[in-house]
């Protein structure tokens, strides 16, 4: 997370308190008893100076209620749930809610120690794990009273601002992504022109006028064509195009259906959402496809033979309580270029796919028995996720085919 150079780099616990219940209060928070209780336990334990109750082995155990046996080897729940702590806290200070919280708590990747920040406004942007580093440093020697006094005010500003300038070359010179996600995304990053990164708009009907009939019929309604984007889709959009760019490859960002076959085949593209559109066709060369209502089916497709993996409410109830989505990265025959899909069968499964590819403890976990070279063979990936209280959960796999 990049916030704005703090103003001071031990915030008193009284303001981090406070920070930490507008963030678990907020929509992002809401629905995960979980990770108001992960993010919970992880800024008190920092705030009373027990850092040794942030290792994931007790975090389990204390926090998630896995048990004396728990062991993190064999259950990924800890890491999981870090992942989705992350996740929402970039949801949150996206928001208007968040967005100008003048406290930013944030969970580095690698490990479980929270960092908080002050946000000023303009100059030189700083990751939180920058700013803390040089805080813990000062604080050894400085008090907070010392440091409210403008000489070392100043001072502390220069320091910043040359921490910053070396973190950014640092970073500048190695992998800015984790290596399962370096290795997932690489064949996106070796194209020399940015990829085209597309959410697929869903058809929205409405009565063009009043009906005479009791029951509307189907001509009764007026299609609104590329009009219309799910939530669940943007975001999805949203993480994918924040992790291209954390790894210095910004997409060329397109929302609705103006993306033309002759673009496709200059450059890598990533669809994102349910193929309702023209590019579906692309879809119907892989194993598995997302059968578009088809003699009222509404899931997985196998080699083209209807699966289990199924919505017998779908579309008729919109209230759903999971969702299954595939994400496929492929070079495609068509268009001769790499060619990534998310798309769940409706949004809720789309979200939780762009997680599983935005998220190097997710993936990792997929990716645990993939063969030897996976990285640069075609891949597909079917999911299955809960939605709890209009949220999608964590997804499982269900399936993964390489060829």
């Amino acid at each position: 997370m990049t916030v704005h150079p703090t103003t001071d780099v031990s915030p008193e616990k009284e303001a981090v308190q406070a920070a930490l219940n507008r963030v678990l209060t907020s929509a992002a928070f809401r629905t995960s008893q979980r990770a108001q209780v992960f993010l919970r336990y992880a800024v008190e334990a920092t705030l009373s100076g027990n850092s040794e109750a942030l290792k994931e082995r007790i975090i389990g155990i204390e926090a998630l209620g896995r048990g004396a046996s728990f062991e993190p080897s064999d259950d990924s729940s800890v890491r999981v749930a870090a992942g989705d702590v992350r996740k929402r806290l970039m949801m949150y200070y996206a928001s208007p809610e968040g967005s100008s919280d003048p406290l930013v708590l944030d969970l580095p990747v690698g490990n479980y120690i929270p960092h908080f920040a002050y946000r000023v406004s303009g100059g030189l942007t700083a990751t939180n794990d920058g700013v803390e580093a040089v805080g813990r440093k000062l604080n050894e020697s400085v008090s907070l009273g010392t440091l409210r006094s403008r000489k070392v005010a100043a001072l502390l500003t220069l320091v910043l601002a040359a921490s910053f300038v070396s973190i950014a070359y640092l970073r500048s010179r190695s992998p800015s992504l984790p290596p399962v996600l370096q290795q997932f995304w690489e064949p996106v990053f070796r194209s020399p022109v940015p990829a085209l990164l597309q959410v697929t708009p869903v058809p929205v009907y409405s009565l063009e006028k009043p009906s005479s009939q009791v029951k509307p019929e189907v001509a009764d309604f007026v299609e609104h064509p590329n009009q219309f984007v799910d939530v669940g889709d943007l975001k999805a959009e949203a993480r994918i195009a924040a992790l291209l760019t954390q790894a210095k490859r910004p997409p060329i960002v397109r929302i609705g259906n103006d993306v033309g076959f002759d673009e496709l085949k200059k450059s890598p593209a990533i669809l994102v959402g349910f193929s309702y559109d023209r590019w579906a066709e692309l879809n119907r060369g892989l194993r598995f496809y997302l059968n578009p209502g088809l003699n009222d089916f509404y899931g997985v497709t196998d080699y083209g033979v209807p699966t289990r993996w199924k919505i017998s409410t779908y579309p008729n109830s919109l209230t759903l309580d999971e969702d299954y989505a595939i994400v496929s990265r492929v070079l495609d025959r068509d268009t001769g270029q790499v060619l990534v899909q998310v798309s769940g069968i409706s949004h809720y499964g789309t979200e939780a796919a762009a997680d599983l590819i935005t998220d190097a403890d997710l993936l990792a976990q997929a990716l645990r028995d993939a063969p030897p070279g996976w990285q640069k063979k075609n891949i597909q990936i079917v999911l299955h996720v809960r939605v709890i209280s209009r949220s999608p959960t964590t997804p499982t796999v269900l399936a993964i085919h390489f060829w």
